[in-house]
């Protein structure tokens, strides 16, 4: 036998420490956060939330009192939007509005991508079903082209597979 195989990789005190069992609270507090993260992903299962898509619309005035509405759809993301989905409109971007919203459902999307400098996008046309105002109050539009914010509703997905989307 070589001198160089008798050599020992690891004094006695770290063999004597690494052979050791861990004290009772270290055992015990290892089985706690383990059970601990177990549960949050065994109940992630049930919990829900609304998969959305935060775009840009456009109310475009077509005459005195009426107005068409057309949002701007990211084009990696027109895939998951279907004729029928719940749309709402806010303007949360205009001052003393912000509590003024348009509720309706996609009509009609637009199957042609249009490209710009910074983006790739489909157009989407809504038209207006609830319009949410204080009592005694029209609306009515000014400007040709007023740009608002729009959220799409997809579906109601769970938080475990949300977690998985962004693991695999």
């Amino acid at each position: 036998m070589k001198e160089s195989d008798q050599i020992e990789l690891r004094s006695e005190k770290v063999r004597n420490i690494i052979g050791q069992i861990p004290p009772k609270i270290i055992r015990i507090g290892i089985t706690v956060i383990v059970s601990i993260f177990f549960i949050i992903i065994f109940s992630s299962q049930f919990f829900y939330y609304d998969y959305t898509i935060k775009t840009e619309a456009f109310l475009k005035k077509t005459n005195e009192k009426t107005y068409q509405i057309i949002i701007k759809i990211p084009f990696k993301q027109v895939s998951k939007v279907k004729i029928g989905q719940k749309v709402i409109i806010d303007f949360y971007n205009y001052q003393n509005v912000k509590d003024f919203k348009i509720i309706s459902n996609i009509k009609y999307i637009d199957r042609i991508i249009r490209i710009n400098r910074k983006e790739g996008y489909v157009i989407a046309k809504v038209k207006p079903e609830k319009v949410v105002l204080p009592q005694n109050i029209e609306m009515f539009i000014i400007e040709e082209t007023i740009p608002v914010n729009a959220e799409i509703y997809i579906c109601k997905s769970t938080l475990l597979k949300k977690i998985m989307d962004i693991i695999l």
